[in-house]
């Protein structure tokens, strides 16, 4: 019996889940950062929230590239912009990786040479 129980109540979840996912909601444009590409995006829980923090890319046809970005609460469907203080210089297709702590952005192009810096 408790095997039965464990599995109605994993499959409620995994249903669950599924229909959860499978819905579209907008996210606000308000203070959203330049339009860019090849940017460094990371989706991560700051202080019991979830966030999304973009970086960095290609918003313009002009050397040099990007180095704003912005951090989107899901919770207020409100975007922040990051501090460009010390601030890596402006790059694209830089990966980025989240630590639990920090976003690490290394690499990527200036759109005249392959970099070896970053930040975090």
């Amino acid at each position: 019996m408790v095997i039965r129980r464990l599995l109605v109540c994993f499959v409620f979840l995994m249903t669950g889940s599924v229909v959860l996912a499978d819905s579209w909601s907008p996210i606000s444009t308000v203070d959203v950062p330049t339009a860019r590409a090849a940017h460094s995006a990371v989706f991560t829980r700051i202080d019991g929230t979830d966030q999304m923090i973009v970086w960095g890319g290609q918003d313009s046809p002009m050397v040099p590239f990007a180095n704003t970005g912005a951090r989107w609460k899901r919770s207020t469907n409100v975007w922040a912009a990051t501090t460009t203080t010390n601030a890596p210089s402006g790059r694209e297709g830089q990966p980025a990786v989240w630590t639990g702590h920090e976003m690490l952005v290394w690499g990527g192009d200036d759109g005249l040479n392959f970099l070896n810096t970053g930040g975090r």
